[in-house]
């Protein structure tokens, strides 16, 4: 079995990262203008923008989080494979 090269796994994951946080920018503009455009009376609509915009948020913060975890678990000396397996499972998991 290769070795796991946890460069490269951080490069992967900071490639993602930025990947998701341009869609999630570009979700968060497409709401704010939504809303903008809408009338006093689109009460339901306007609730339906504030989900999108908490999920926004919501996203964004497990991204944080996850790289902030890998950076942690890559800044141990001797990380096994499986810890980082686990990390990247929950990180994951998270975004779905």
């Amino acid at each position: 079995m290769q070795a796991f090269d946890l460069h490269q796994a951080e490069k992967i994951l900071q490639d993602l990262t930025h990947d998701l946080r341009q869609s999630l920018g570009t979700i968060e503009v497409s709401a704010y203008i939504l809303n903008q455009s809408l009338t006093s009376a689109d009460v339901q609509a306007r609730a339906h923008i504030r989900t999108i915009e908490r999920q926004v948020e919501a996203a964004s913060g497990r991204l944080r989080e996850a790289m902030a975890g890998f950076r942690r678990l890559s800044d141990q000396p001797h990380a096994a494979d499986g810890e980082i397996r686990e990390l990247t499972n929950s990180a994951i998991a998270g975004l779905r």
